[in-house]
């Protein structure tokens, strides 16, 4: 039948970025949530507005005496969620950060910490597209896991493992506690969590809309910005995190290599485009096993199955934005590679040999490839007797 992939985050261990399925059947789905989970969000700019109107007020309380080291301590204790909060930590941050001008001064820095770590998940983090039958030595890509990482997972029964006694599990028991089985079965759906953090989004934004509606029959101006600020600082008027402009690049943190998005092949699949989520799940599948249930060529099949970026830390970034590469090494740009892998699939999986892109070498490149596809396919018909020479790998 096949075996399921799917996109794991390794070390907040958590899966539901995207697969679940055959490779083939999400491979060029919209890749959103994987796409802004590796880029870092921006604060609005209302904020430095806010703070560049007027002076900042000398608070008379004790708060007001404080030293900043002090007002940092304060918030970051708000970031300790106990399990009777019903709100998020963000929404602590922020109520604090609004009552004047000093306080968001301050809190801005740990209010921007919050939406990175709720909304970046996956960015500087070791991600793997699994596939369910990865075991063996291979069961994970070389080198991503810790020896204590390892150890957890050849020694954590499984659910369904009959108790083997004192002697311990058995050879085949042992053999069958795989990474793929650990992250699929042991890990955090992301959904689930950001669902929770939406629906505290959803009652937040019911709130704070009556009280607007309350405050046209009672105007009060201080009141109207306190919520204002509220409203942007915790991200409802757009209901999704505000970023900054492109072109973007997708940066192997570990390899310094990176994909640059204005010279990506351009795909398009319904209402979205094959984006940098795209090029990045093409680099990090791994299994032993080479089912990915997709129309694959044999010398493309392999870089798929087990890709050269899987189990290394990834981010998307402007491209003003460029962090500074592994200490030793220089960028390196494989969007070639990339496109060349994408347009494989893309004229197989959708059956369109039409690939539109702005680069005419891209374009010169891709008629190329299709003539040595097109001659490799021909040599395997004759050697094998039969037509074509790809097949569902």
């Amino acid at each position: 039948m096949g075996q399921n992939w799917y996109i794991v985050n390794v070390d907040r261990r958590e899966t539901g970025l995207g697969g679940g399925a055959k490779l083939g059947e999400f491979f060029f789905d919209d890749m959103r949530d994987l796409y802004d989970s590796l880029r870092y969000p921006y604060l609005p700019k209302d904020v430095d507005k806010w703070l560049s109107r007027g002076s900042f007020a000398l608070q008379p309380g004790p708060l007001g005496k404080l030293s900043r080291e002090l007002l940092d301590t304060i918030f970051e204790a708000l970031l300790e969620v106990t399990e009777d909060d019903e709100s998020p930590p963000l929404f602590h941050l922020v109520l604090l950060s609004v009552t004047c001008k000093m306080l968001l001064s301050v809190g801005k820095s740990h209010i921007l910490r919050q939406l990175i770590s709720i909304h970046a998940r996956a960015a500087n983090c070791r991600l793997v597209c699994i596939g369910e039958y990865a075991d063996g030595e291979e069961q994970a890509p070389p080198g991503m896991l810790t020896a204590a990482e390892s150890e957890e997972i050849a020694t954590t029964p499984q659910e369904w493992e009959e108790d083997d006694g004192e002697d311990g599990p058995d050879a085949a028991t042992r053999e069958s506690r795989t990474f793929a089985v650990f992250a699929i079965n042991g890990y955090d759906q992301v959904t689930e969590l950001l669902g929770e953090f939406n629906q505290f989004h959803t009652h937040l934004s019911c709130e704070i809309s009556t009280a607007h509606w309350e405050l046209k029959a009672a105007p009060d101006p201080q009141r109207t910005l306190e919520l204002k600020m509220i409203w942007k600082l915790v991200g409802l008027d757009t209901y999704r995190p505000i970023y900054p402009g492109g072109p973007n690049i997708l940066c192997n943190l570990s390899k310094s290599e990176f994909v640059r998005e204005d010279t990506l092949v351009k795909l398009m699949r319904g209402w979205h485009r094959v984006t940098l989520a795209h090029a990045l799940l093409s680099r990090i599948c791994w299994s032993t096993e080479p089912g990915i249930s997709m129309m694959c060529g044999e010398k493309y099949r392999d870089s798929l199955v087990q890709g050269p970026w899987a189990g290394d830390r990834f981010r998307i970034v402007s491209a003003d934005s460029m962090p500074a590469p592994k200490v030793g090494t220089d960028w390196k740009d494989v969007t070639k590679d990339v496109n060349r892998l994408l347009r494989h699939l893309w004229r197989h999986e959708m059956e369109d040999d039409t690939v539109h892109s702005d680069d005419d070498e891209e374009n010169k490149e891709g008629n190329e490839e299709s003539g040595e596809d097109g001659e490799e396919s021909r040599q395997e018909g004759e050697e094998s007797g039969e037509e074509g020479g790809e097949g569902d790998c």
